[in-house]
């Protein structure tokens, strides 16, 4: 499936406009330091958006011991909001207006142990879906319009969102017929790490004057159209795209499945077809904590034959913080950038792993006619 991407808005704390978000990081992020019991940690909160940042900061402060998981997520979903409200302002001042005559794909936060302690794999489920529902009842009531079409979809897979919400455009444009056509899709996504900060400071995962190596926290809001288009039409090719639900434990095994996979939607790599079998960009998981990246450097191999010395490896988190659900979304947009600006050319690859259960990959290459 070939598409176009239409009206991109990035409202991110690393970056002051959606150009220089997508620019990262050829020019410097936003990086802020900000206090937590009494230590100093690096971060990319947006800063346009207070006096809600120094409330939230306030939260964060004043409830060491312990905010009940329900209330966390409450605040995490007004901070959501706050974002989202602040992207559907940008993009008005930009001349446009949210479609309702277009699906909306919501990328959201994953939900896995909010309500009590889970005692086993189902109860985690069903905890997720008791914590996703009240989430999205918050959202609902303060952005109704997000929820207005009746092929709107939410994916709240956390970092691994983006590709499995792809794979479902896939087969949602797929099926369209001229009596039901509908010939795009907004793509939405919102999360904020600033509630997260009790429990990265706690296992020392932040980066301080004492550790040099961790996690930027960050977060944002983006949003984005999506057009399928024919062959004649410059666009971006979606090659291949499949997700997998991994527990920590087979993560590994599943990313060398998906790597297998993708590589089998490339050509055997001969002197003849060296150029359209080597994957030139991979875009992989990497934010500073290492635990992230282990999945895909143990399963690496399996790329063999279509990876080389020039493959250039790209970690946005290290340059935008971790912006969690807006990850893959981000990734997504800074490839077709580089595609359109001529910084990249060939094939692109592009992994995305959640925190928790699921991992999605897509394979992509530029055709401009």
């Amino acid at each position: 499936m070939k598409y176009k991407i239409d009206t991109p808005t990035l409202v991110i704390g690393a970056a002051l406009t959606s150009e220089q978000a997508l620019s990262l990081p050829l020019v410097a992020p936003e990086q802020t330091t900000h206090s937590y019991n009494d230590s100093q940690y690096l971060a990319c909160f947006h800063s346009s958006l207070d006096p809600t940042l120094a409330q939230c900061q306030q939260f964060v402060q004043t409830d060491k011991q312990g905010a009940t998981n329900k209330s966390n997520q409450a605040h995490k979903a007004t901070r959501c909001i706050e974002l989202l409200s602040h992207l559907m302002s940008s993009i008005n001042h930009s001349g446009i207006s949210l479609p309702t005559n277009q699906p909306v794909f919501l990328l959201l936060p994953e939900f896995v142990e909010q309500i009590h302690v889970p005692t086993d794999e189902q109860a985690q489920l069903n905890n997720a879906n008791m914590a996703l529902a009240e989430f999205v009842k918050m959202l609902t009531l303060a952005l109704p319009e997000l929820f207005q079409h009746p092929q709107s979809q939410l994916f709240p897979y956390g970092r691994a969102a983006f590709p499995i919400a792809l794979a479902s455009a896939n087969t949602f444009f797929s099926q369209q017929t001229d009596d039901n056509a509908t010939g795009t899709i907004s793509l939405i996504s919102v999360d904020s790490l600033l509630f997260d900060i009790p429990t990265l400071h706690e296992q020392n995962r932040l980066i301080t004057a004492q550790c040099s190596q961790g996690i930027i926290p960050s977060e944002g809001a983006i949003f984005a159209q999506l057009s399928p288009v024919d062959n004649t039409e410059e666009g971006i090719t979606v090659n291949f795209a499949q997700s997998m639900l991994a527990p920590s434990k087979q993560r590994v095994s599943t990313t060398q499945q998906l790597f297998i996979k993708s590589a089998a939607a490339l050509p055997k790599n001969t002197a003849q077809t060296a150029a359209l079998a080597v994957i030139e960009q991979l875009y992989l998981p990497g934010n500073g904590d290492d635990t992230l990246q282990k999945s895909w450097l143990d399963a690496y191999i399996s790329l063999a034959g279509h990876v080389d010395v020039n493959t250039k490896i790209t970690q946005s988190a290290f340059f935008t913080g971790e912006l969690g659900s807006n990850t893959g979304l981000y990734n997504f947009l800074h490839i077709v950038t580089g595609y359109k600006n001529n910084f990249i050319k060939g094939n692109t690859l592009q992994l995305e792993v959640s925190d928790n259960l699921h991992q999605g990959i897509a394979m992509y290459s530029w055709n401009n006619t």
